[in-house]
Order: structure tokens, then C-alpha cells, then sequence
């Protein structure tokens, strides 16, 4: 039923400790399948190949990368979806625990979708004792205490495998920043439902620090490779995020939603249909005036008041 796909890390240190808990509970999932999952690490970071082989998955060591040796995402789906067992693509960030009934939603899921959830993070050192019945319920009582990530925070992204060709991905590098934000957008314009699986599945974020962030490559949202990824949107008008989903799996079945505030509305239509831009803009721009200049100007005004009570009032 499932092809599950990631590209780790090096497995060194506390980083080699949450990707394998991540995977362990990959493995976990996969046992609820009538058909266990096709489970496949791509790239040839330290320990990957190790990996694969204890855990039993498939590997990709070959993977397009950037001037700086960073994956190229679009690559990994690529060379993912050309030899996937199974009718559905997941993509998962490898340093996240899947908890919950991700097949309960793919044995009901329409012919084109795209799914995705919103995260939460925990602090996890040490690994897992997956030999334990209950294993999972600490981490999600954890998670649960915890709010969730911003809507933003995208680690899961699951797809008809038949579907892919028409996403036409560019090439996106992985781990900065608006790739996902663009695929939630392709999606859209093809017309796919969004589904929004946070209710039925838990995704949990083990912290980590970016120490593997290549020098000379900026930080995870900027530099070079943000920028790269930042210049193949057309506008910033593509950066899509979990609000902008238009259906969710609750009680057992599918579900239209509308999240999206009147601006969002805007910035979604402006999105989809670029060549009626100009006209969105002169029919709103009031209340983009507002969303664009005004706010940001609030805001920046807010703040400077705030300082200027700290500096009069310091404290003892």
C-alpha cells in the first residue's frame, strides 16, 4: 500500500539516535499494513548504508545535490517514485515519529490528494525502547502536552504514486526552506484536495541543533540555498502551509474546511491564477494596503514602544 521514503542525516550522535527512533517507528506503522510498507532512505551520509541494512529498507545512495553537497529533494522523488512497490508516495523528515492510523485514511483516499500534518516537538536523548509494549504512549503523552509547531512546520507529505509526474518539481533543495510550502501550492493548482491528517496521525518532532548544515550554505532559512529554493517560486504568493488544506480525515472520513482568512483568500486566488492578478490587486488593495504596509508598520511601531519602555523602566 505505502512507499516511505527519507534522506537522513549523517547517523552520528544525538542525530543518529532520533533518526533511528524515527525509523523504528516507521517500522512500527508498516506492521499496521495488510502489505508491510516499502521503506527507503536515499543519499550516502555516514551510517546510511549501515542502516538500511539493519533495519532491513531499500536504498538510494545516488542523489543530485547542490554546489554545497545538499540533497536536491525533487531528485529524491524522483528516483523514489521510479521504483515504488506500492500506489502511495510518503515523504517524512527523518527525524520524526509516526504515531497513529495512517492507513485508516489510505484505505478511503480519493484518486489525487495530497497529505500533509502539522508536527509537534519534543526533547528525546535517548533511544526508544521499542521492545516495550506501551513504547509509544510516553512519547505521546509528551506530545500532546506540548502545542504544536506552526502551520508552516510541514514533515509529512503523502501522495498517489501514479499522481507524481504531474507535480513537475524543481529542484528543490532539502532541509531549507519553501519547498513544501510550493508543493501544498502545486497540489492546489492541480486541483488536488489538501488533506489536513492532523487529527489522525501524530507526527513528533524530536529536537536537534543544525550542526549538519554544510558551512559556507547559510543557515536553514538563509543563505545561498534558501535563496536557490526562494528564486524557483514564481512569487511569494506559492508559500502554502497547512491552513490552506481544503479537506480533513475526521471521524473516519473525508471532510471539506475552510481555514483561510479573507487575505489568505486573496493570496490564494493571486496564486492559482496569475494572470488575474492585476485585477485581484486593484479589487482588494485596501485590504492588501493593510495585510502589506499597514500591519508590518503596527507592528514595527508595537515593538519600538515596547523598547522604549524597557530602556525607561530597567530592570533593578
Amino acid at each position: 500500500m505505502l512507499t516511505l521514503f527519507s534522506i537522513p542525516k549523517p547517523f552520528v550522535g544525538h542525530i543518529g539516535v532520533i533518526q533511528r527512533n524515527a525509523i523504528e517507528s516507521w517500522k512500527k506503522q508498516s506492521a499496521q499494513l495488510a502489505t508491510a510498507a516499502q521503506i527507503v532512505l536515499v543519499g550516502d551520509e555516514i551510517g546510511t548504508r549501515e542502516a538500511a541494512s539493519e533495519f532491513g529498507l531499500d536504498w538510494i545512495p545516488e542523489i543530485s545535490t547542490s554546489e554545497f553537497g545538499t540533497p536536491l529533494i525533487s531528485d529524491a522523488f524522483r528516483r523514489v517514485a521510479e521504483i515504488a512497490r506500492h500506489p502511495f508516495l510518503c515523504y517524512l523528515n527523518c527525524d520524526i515519529i509516526l504515531l497513529g492510523d495512517l492507513p485508516a485514511f489510505l484505505s478511503h483516499a480519493p484518486a489525487a490528494f495530497l497529505a500533509t500534518a502539522m508536527r509537534r516537538t519534543i526533547e528525546q536523548e535517548e533511544p526508544v525502547d521499542f521492545a516495550q509494549s506501551n513504547w509509544h504512549e510516553s512519547i505521546l503523552r509528551e506530545a500532546e502536552s506540548t502545542p504544536s509547531d506552526s502551520r508552516w512546520s510541514m514533515d509529512l507529505f503523502c501522495f498517489p504514486t501514479a499522481c507524481f509526474a504531474e507535480l513537475e518539481m524543481p529542484p528543490f533543495i532539502v532541509g531549507r526552506p519553501w519547498w513544501d510550502n510550493w508543493l501544498v501550492f502545486r497540489a492546489c493548482e492541480l486541483g488536488w484536495p489538501i488533506v489536513d491528517l492532523t487529527e489522525l496521525v501524530t507526527l513528533v518532532h524530536q529536537r536537534h541543533d543544525y550542526g549538519h548544515v554544510p558551512g559556507g550554505s547559510g543557515g536553514t532559512w538563509y543563505g545561498p540555498e534558501a535563496n536557490s529554493n526562494l528564486a524557483l517560486l514564481a512569487t511569494r504568493n506559492q508559500i502554502f502551509g497547512v491552513n490552506h488544506a481544503t479537506h480533513a480525515w475526521v471521524n473516519s472520513r473525508l471532510q471539506p474546511i475552510d481555514r483561510l482568512t479573507v487575505t489568505e483568500k486573496v493570496r490564494r486566488q493571486m496564486a492559482l491564477h496569475p494572470r488575474w492578478i492585476n485585477f485581484y490587486r486593484a479589487l482588494f488593495a485596501p485590504l492588501l494596503a493593510y495585510d502589506y504596509i499597514v500591519r508590518p508598520a503596527l507592528h514595527r511601531i508595537g515593538r519600538s514602544m515596547r523598547r522604549a519602555q524597557r530602556h525607561d523602566h530597567p530592570r533593578n
